[in-house]
C-alpha cells in the first residue's frame, strides 16, 4: 500500500521500484510496486548488494538517468556514492556532507549539513559550487528557480536561481 510507507524523508520511483529512507531505521529500502505477473524487477536488482553499500544510515537520496545517488554515513565522514541501476556499480563521488538534496540534469543540489547552505556538486563530484550563503531549512526545485526557507530571516520563504543569481526573499502583498 503506497499510502503506508513508513518514511517523510527521501524517496523516489525507478521503473517498478520505490525507493525511499525509512523513518524508523535511517537505512535505505526498496519496494517493488506490482505492474505485471512478469518477472520481478526488484528481483533483478541486487538489492542486498544495494543497501549494504548505502550502509546503516542514509542521509538522502535521489534518482537520475538509471543511476541511485545517496549520501551515506560511513565512520562519521558523509559520502556521496552512485550506485548503476542497470548494472548495480557503485562508486563514491566524493565527501559530501548533506542533509538533503535533489538530483537533476544540472548536477546535484544539496543543503551542506555543516553551514545550512544550498550548494550544487556536479553528478561526478568535481565541481562545487555555492547557490546561497543563507541557512536553509529545505528546498524545492520549479524549472530555473529554487525557492526554500532562511532560517536566518524566521524561515521566510526565498527565492533563488539555480545559476545562483537574483537570490531574494519573497514578499507577500496585495
Amino acid at each position: 500500500d503506497l499510502h503506508s510507507f513508513p518514511t517523510r524523508r527521501s524517496s523516489d520511483l525507478w521503473q517498478s521500484c520505490f525507493f525511499y529512507i525509512s523513518d524508523a531505521t535511517g537505512s535505505l529500502e526498496i519496494s517493488e510496486i506490482p505492474i505485471s505477473e512478469e518477472m520481478s524487477l526488484a528481483d533483478a536488482l541486487d538489492i542486498k548488494a544495494m543497501k549494504e553499500c548505502c550502509g546503516d544510515v542514509c542521509k538522502g537520496m535521489g534518482i537520475y538517468e538509471n543511476a541511485l545517488y545517496c549520501c551515506v554515513e560511513d565512520d562519521a565522514v558523509t559520502k556521496l556514492i552512485r550506485i548503476d541501476l542497470k548494472g548495480g556499480r557503485a562508486e563514491m563521488i566524493r565527501e559530501l556532507n548533506a542533509e538533503a538534496f535533489h538530483v537533476c540534469d544540472k548536477g546535484i543540489y544539496y543543503i551542506d549539513a555543516l553551514d545550512g547552505t544550498l550548494n550544487l556538486c556536479s553528478p561526478d563530484g568535481r565541481f562545487r559550487m555555492r547557490i546561497s550563503g543563507n541557512q536553509v531549512s529545505d528546498f524545492n526545485i520549479a524549472g530555473d528557480l529554487i525557492f526554500y526557507h532562511n532560517q536566518s530571516d524566521a524561515n521566510s520563504l526565498w527565492c533563488v536561481r539555480t545559476d545562483a543569481s537574483d537570490d531574494h526573499r519573497i514578499r507577500g502583498g496585495r
